[in-house]
C-alpha cells in the first residue's frame, strides 16, 4: 500500500526523526495515529510524544504492524536493529534506511531474501 495507507513506524534518532515526523505530519501525507515511534527507552519517545504519534517500546511489533518502516538509527547500531526486526519483514513491508553509509546491499543481507530496501 502506499505510504497514505500505511502504518508509519518510526525509529527515534534525534533530530532527522523530529524533523521527518513534521514534514510527514505537517504535508497531510499521514496523520499522528498512523505513526508508530518506537525504542528500547522511554526516554527516547518523549520527544516524538510532543506530536501525537504512538509510542511503543516494541521495536518487532512495530515492524509487524506496519507496510513502511523507516529506520533513523546510526550506522553503529543499525546492524543490531536490523537483527532484532529481520524476524518481522514480511513481503509487503519496505524498510526506509535513514543512515549514512550503509548500503541496500547491506541490509538486504540482514534481511529476509524478499525484503524491499529503500535508502534516502
Amino acid at each position: 500500500s502506499s505510504g497514505i495507507n500505511a502504518e508509519w513506524p518510526l525509529r527515534p534518532g534525534g533530530k532527522v526523526t523530529q524533523a521527518l515526523t513534521k514534514g510527514l505530519l505537517f504535508s497531510g501525507a499521514v496523520t499522528p495515529s498512523r505513526i508508530y515511534a518506537s525504542s528500547k527507552t522511554e526516554v527516547s519517545l518523549q520527544k516524538l510524544k510532543v506530536f501525537g504519534v504512538n509510542t511503543c517500546l516494541d521495536n518487532l511489533w512495530t515492524v509487524k504492524n506496519s507496510n513502511i518502516t523507516i529506520l533513523a538509527v546510526k550506522p553503529l547500531v543499525f546492524p543490531k536493529v536490523l537483527h532484532e526486526i529481520a524476524p518481522a519483514v514480511g513481503p509487503d513491508n519496505v524498510i526506509v534506511s535513514l543512515a549514512a553509509g550503509v548500503t541496500i546491499d547491506s541490509i538486504q543481507q540482514r534481511l529476509p531474501h524478499h525484503a524491499k530496501v529503500v535508502r534516502a
